[in-house]
């Protein structure tokens, strides 16, 4: 275990960014974010990400106190104490009612190791099954050898993602393997920041399949770009005679598959835990430091208002907070004492509070408390995360629909609360929504033109289950004879096209590859 330091009032402090899954270290003064020059991960570098970091801290989409709706229906501030005892009345009242099994527990990847085990314990408390995170994504196994293994291949395979553009970090590592002499290589369905390097090209939903054509490599590169497209079990199985390595999108995943935060034991996923309470099914949803409306707007949206109690602790303004009936501040990393996962030689983290919780509590003091409020106390050992069937295949092109529509993981931080609580983040991250404010088609040059369609122009992308009409983006980035989608409209065109599907696998929303066929709107 590696510390990041212990703080006294007026030091510069140090902890790990709170964004990705790669563990960097940093030193925060005043609100101001600098790498640790020694630290295993980081080494003086920082990506836009981490430079901004610190910007969270006191960004005014804090959230910095309780809220319960009035007998008007609206959310006014109230004390946490109330909001926390009428949260366990009404929790022990749906159990009586209902069982405890009628209650669903979303977790996350930006709360600690301890934290999410005092989920667990709270679900044991509570009784019921459904206890995950929409935020564990394609990552399947806390067994990770962690990036020194980057300093040491001599045959690197980067696989479905472009390390560049979404995990910095690796990319200068995966640069430095390659200038030291090892052999770096690409498989990728887009045109990949790769200049100098090999890289080979694909139909999204073919890149498993692809790299296992190149098998003379010694460590394998691999993300949710995959894990999103469905090909997270095809992954594992297909990579498993290598050394394969998940690039991990959340600071704390690990943690989560540590802690048992997945479906084990009956229970239902993240994703179905929505559905079920939006059928009714559910009677209450908890949820700790996530926003089911950054990518399903729509469903989360029914899941709300069908559900008797949803209560919402989170550190950020987040429109499950707006939309939740009772609401209760949580903590930054930054503020809290404990430890993320990090894998590999780097191990755990641990954190001591760069200040107090700006809204006076912590999610796993949130839990705790509930614990003791519903008047008994229960756990359970983590089990560990079994996988199932494989999801089913991506799309092959036909005369009809000769293009295949995926999503564009690249996107993945556009709408998230962390990225925007930053200004230069937000700025950076957000230029696709500000000039595309109700989402795009991007598309290579070479098919627009071909296609007689514009930038900026409507665009219709059809399926054989349906349509969706987008504005017309060119990007040379994006293959020919393929359309990437931006990860906010991963609900909304993914239901059209009947790409939005449920991998059995690995239990997690997915956008299927999906046959398409492109023309003026």
């Amino acid at each position: 275990m590696t510390s990041t330091g212990h703080n006294s009032p007026g030091d510069v402090a140090t902890t790990v960014c709170p964004f990705c899954g790669t563990g960097c270290g940093l030193l925060l003064d005043d609100g101001a974010a600098f790498p640790l020059v020694n630290h295993s991960i980081a080494r003086a570098a920082l990506c836009l990400r981490g430079w901004s970091s610190g910007e969270v801290l006191h960004s005014p989409a804090r959230l910095r106190y309780a809220r319960a709706r009035d007998r008007g229906g609206t959310l006014v501030p109230v004390a946490a104490p109330d909001v926390l005892r009428d949260a366990a009345d009404a929790l022990r009242q749906i159990i009586d009612r209902h069982g405890g099994a009628s209650i669903g527990i979303l977790g996350s990847a930006r709360i600690t190791c301890e934290e999410q085990a005092l989920l667990r314990r709270l679900a044991a408390t509570i009784g019921t099954p459904h206890l995950d995170s929409l935020q564990r994504h394609g990552c399947h196994s806390a067994d990770v050898a962690g990036l020194a293994t980057l300093d040491v291949a001599s045959r690197v395979l980067v696989t479905g993602v472009d390390v560049m553009e979404r995990h910095p970090q690796v990319g200068r590592r995966v640069r430095e393997a390659a200038l030291r002499g090892a052999r770096v290589r690409f498989v990728a369905s887009r045109h990949v920041r790769a200049e100098g390097l090999t890289v080979t090209t694909c139909l999204p939903g073919q890149e498993v399949a692809s790299a296992t054509l190149v098998a003379d490599h010694d460590l394998v590169l691999w993300a949710a770009d995959l894990a999103l497209q469905g090909l997270g079990g095809p992954a594992i199985r297909q990579l498993a005679p290598f050394r394969a390595e998940y690039l991990r999108d959340y600071v704390n995943q690990l943690g989560l598959l540590g802690a048992g935060v997945h479906p084990q034991g009956g229970g239902a996923s993240a994703f179905e835990m929505l559905h079920l309470a939006a059928r009714g099914e559910l009677k209450a949803l908890i949820i700790f430091a996530d926003d089911p409306f950054e990518f399903f707007p729509a469903l989360a949206a029914r899941a709300f208002a069908a559900a008797e109690l949803v209560l919402v602790v989170d550190a950020l303004e987040t429109r499950s907070v707006l939309e939740a009936g009772l609401v209760l501040p949580g903590a930054l990393l930054a503020e809290k004492t404990g430890t993320i996962e990090s894998g590999g030689p780097q191990g755990s983290q641990r954190l001591e509070p760069v200040q107090p919780p700006v809204g006076g509590l912590t999610e796993g003091e949130v839990a705790e408390r509930l614990i003791q409020l519903l008047g008994r106390e229960e756990d359970r050992a983590p089990a560990h995360f079994t996988r199932g069937a494989d999801a089913a295949a991506a799309d092959a092109p036909s005369s009809n629909y000769p293009h295949i529509a995926t999503l564009d993981v690249g996107t993945l931080w556009e709408n998230h609360a962390l990225a925007k609580a930053t200004v230069t983040a937000r700025r950076e991250l957000l230029a696709g929504v500000t000039d595309y404010p109700d989402g795009y088609v991007a598309m290579a040059p070479a098919d627009a033109r071909a296609l007689g369609l514009r930038a900026w122009a409507p665009a219709r992308i059809e399926s054989e289950a349906g349509a969706v009409t987008l504005t017309a983006r060119l990007d040379p980035r994006v293959l020919e004879g393929t359309v990437a989608l931006p990860m906010r409209l991963w609900e909304s065109a993914g239901s059209a096209l009947d790409a939005l599907a449920l991998d059995p696998c690995l239990r997690i929303p997915i956008f299927r590859p999906r046959a398409v066929r492109l023309s003026p709107g």
